[in-house]
Parts: structure tokens; sequence; C-alpha cells
């Protein structure tokens, strides 16, 4: 069926439907700005000149990650070529690349390879195989070690010692596993289920051999668990949102026997990174106290005690040709942070009453 309408009555039509466009996009953006500056509980004590601009480094390529530091070094390795190390100091200055024969390892190597940087001692974790190579940065030679479970994450403690997130086949969730040697211990109630086992207690996984700790900061939750190297929970801090639960929905896929989200996540805690007896958190919530567009144009960095949990401050650092940092690492005083094929260092002053 057609319908036919006369010029004036097509005319005002198209008048109305441009004022109720208009009024659409107000009354969306107007929701939007109201919900860009909702509540989330919780606010930031920002101390002055925590951290300050040093120095600025463009390595080319966007490819690299943070593999790995000491007081006055650090390492990257790269995606795109794994065998590839790139070594400067806390200045930028002094840079050395080398590269580690993956073929004396032995094997092939899946795309999901993570090069771990513990200097002198040098890890690559591939969890698909799985393959386990340990080495010397200043030795060519490594040495394969046969890996006996799958798994996602991993993190070394020794030579003779690693900690992995694994998958439970039968729970269908992500346990913690300490590897010592050939014996195998087991971490099953760590990591606490709240949506499907998998998605809802990812997060990132922290070693301080010498000071006994493990941390694991969950992303979706404002938690964190602080345990010792024998897995042993010590204590479960909180971040300083509200979010004790994690907002997303998993769905099944029958035909590929998989599962993935349904509905995108909250963001709660994003890349992280302890130092001494702190934790540093990049949020990805912004606090009651804070300038929306302070919080769009930086990224808040909160600390917290590895002591007791507690909250302590936070800082910002602010995006740098647009980009947001994408990694960060403590290397003594120093904070070196990546954004998309720059190196930026900021140096850190902790207030004096924090460090005692």
């Amino acid at each position: 069926m057609t319908w036919l309408v006369n010029p004036k009555q097509r005319g005002l039509a198209l008048f109305c439907c441009l004022i109720g466009g208009s009024l659409s996009i107000v009354f969306l953006s107007f929701f939007a700005e109201k919900a860009n500056h909702r509540s989330n509980g919780f606010i930031r004590l920002v101390p002055p000149h925590i951290a300050m601009p040093a120095n600025i480094k463009d390595i080319g390529y966007n490819t690299f990650y943070l593999a790995g530091g000491t007081t006055t070094h650090f390492f990257l390795a790269n995606h795109v070529a794994p065998g590839f190390i790139l070594s400067m100091n806390t200045r930028l200055k002094d840079s050395t690349s080398s590269r580690i024969s993956l073929h004396s390892a032995g094997g092939r190597f899946a795309k999901a390879l993570n090069i771990t940087i513990d200097s002198p001692a040098i890890y690559l974790f591939e969890g698909i195989t799985p393959t386990v190579v340990q080495g010397r940065l200043s030795d060519s030679t490594l040495h394969r070690i046969p890996g006996k479970f799958y798994f996602n994450l991993a993190t070394a403690l020794s030579p003779v010692s690693e900690i992995y997130r694994a998958v439970d086949d039968r729970q269908h969730l992500n346990i913690l596993v300490k590897k010592l040697h050939d014996s195998v211990t087991r971490g099953d109630s760590i990591l606490e289920k709240q949506v499907d086992g998998i998605f809802c207690t990812d997060g990132t996984l922290h070693a301080q051999a010498d000071s006994n700790r493990l941390v694991y900061v969950y992303h979706y939750r404002n938690q964190f668990i602080c345990m010792d190297t024998n897995m042993r929970v010590l204590f479960r801090g909180r971040t300083i949102d509200t979010n004790t639960r994690v907002k997303f929905t998993v769905g099944h896929i029958p035909s590929q026997k998989a599962f993935t989200m349904s509905s995108p996540p909250l963001f709660v805690n994003k890349e992280s990174c302890i130092s001494g007896n702190f934790l540093f958190i990049r949020s990805g919530l912004h606090a009651d106290n804070e300038e929306l567009t302070i919080f769009q144009k930086t990224s808040p960095i909160d600390v917290y005690s590895l002591i007791n949990g507690s909250y302590l401050c936070s800082f910002y650092l602010p995006d740098y040709h647009h980009n947001k940092i994408r990694d960060f690492r403590i290397c003594g005083n120093t904070l070196v942070a990546l954004y998309d094929h720059y190196i930026y260092t900021y140096t850190l002053h902790l207030p004096d009453k924090l460090q005692k």
C-alpha cells in the first residue's frame, strides 16, 4: 500500500521529526551525563606531587610489554617478536637489545607466550601447549620443563617453583596451583566464584618471593587477596569502590561448547603492580569527589597497604597523546608506564607517613 501525502503535510511531518529528534538527543545526552556523574560511593585522597613526570622515550612499536625490572632497570618483551628483549635504565638511557634463542628450548610456542624476567633469570610461560621454559639472560641456552596441566596465568617464585592459575575441568572454575619441583599443590577455594567461576574470577597475579608474598587482584570486583607463597590467605582486602559483586552475565554457546560474556563487564581494577609493602591499582571508576574531565583525561592510581589492606592514597597519570597507560611497573622510586609506543617515567614521592 502506498501512502500519499501533500507537500504541506510532508513539511509539517519533517519539522515534527526534526524537533522530536533534537529533543531525543538532548534527553539522551542529559541522562548519559547524569549516568557519568552518578555516585560510586567513594572518594579519593590525592596528596600533591606524588608522581612527577621525568622522561619520555619513543620505542617505535606498541607490541612491547613490561616483562620485569629491578630498582634501576626494566625489561621489555615483544608480543610479535617473542625472542627480542629490550633493557634500559629508569632514566631511559643505556638501552640494550638482545635475542633469546627459542629454538634452543625445542618445540613450538603458541601466540599466548608470555615472558617474565626476574634478573638474571628469565621464564617463558605458554599455557596452551602447555610449556614452561627457564634460562638466564646471559646464557643463550633455555631449558624446557614439561607442562603437567593447562594454565591461563603464571608467575615464577624461583627457578624450581611457580604459581599458576588453571581451570578445574570438573568444577569449571579457576583455581590457583603451586608447582615445586615435581609436586603440585592446589588452592581450590582461594578464588571465589560469583557468576561462572571463570570470567568472574579474572584478575592479575603478582609474586614477591623475597617477601614471601603473593597478591591476586580481581578485575571485576573490589577485592584483592594477599597470600604467602604457600598460598595461605593472609587477608582479603577491599578497594575503595563499592562493587562487591561482578556486573555482567555469561552466555553458553552449545555448538562450540563454550561460554562467553553476554553483557559488557564493569572493569573495576585494571592494571596493577606491587612494590615493597604497596599495591598500586589503576582504577576503572571515578570517585564522587573527582571531576569527570579529570577522570577522562588521566589514569587514577590507588595505593594500598600490603600489611593490612588499607587504602593509603591516590595519584593521577595524565594521558599522553590521547592514550591511556596500558601497563606500568615500579622500579625503585620510579614508575615506568607504557603508552602506546611510548615509555613515560615518573619519580615517585610517597608521603613519609605512608612508608612507616
